[in-house]
């Protein structure tokens, strides 16, 4: 899997992201938009959280073609790995974790697998499905 650093980013009207928060050096945290995804997985001053929706063709394109993210972990979200991992990751960690199922209907045993990745200014969060409240 290679990264596509020519494919033009997305709008800032797309919403790829479930959440996403930046706290730069000075000010108060702000939500983060579409279009200052490519700038923040860069890193920088300050620190951000985006949290994907892997169920987002958009989002999943995204994380899949971004130069910023290792080649471990877009292997990892290509093949859905859900078995737990912790591992260097280059300029941060990767880590593959289960997650409990919050769906009302499920059963209690059932886990849900949540990927990421996080550097000193970014972490990057990803589900394959939403939370139900």
């Amino acid at each position: 899997m290679t990264a596509r650093p020519d494919h033009p980013p997305l709008p800032a009207h797309e919403t790829v992201l479930i959440c996403g928060y930046h706290v730069p050096a000075e000010g108060p945290a702000r939500d983060v938009h579409s279009a200052e995804i490519p700038a923040l997985l860069e890193g920088g001053e300050g620190v951000a959280w985006l949290h994907f929706g892997l169920s987002n063709a958009r989002a999943k394109r995204l994380l899949l073609e971004s130069a910023h993210l290792p080649e471990s972990l877009r292997e990892r979200l290509v093949e859905l790995d859900s078995r737990p991992a912790l591992e260097d990751g280059g300029r941060g960690l990767v880590m593959v974790m289960t997650d409990l199922s919050f769906d009302g209907d499920a059963d209690p045993g059932d886990v849900a697998t949540l990927w990421g990745y996080a550097t000193s200014h970014v972490c990057v969060t990803a589900r394959n499905h939403a939370l139900k409240s």
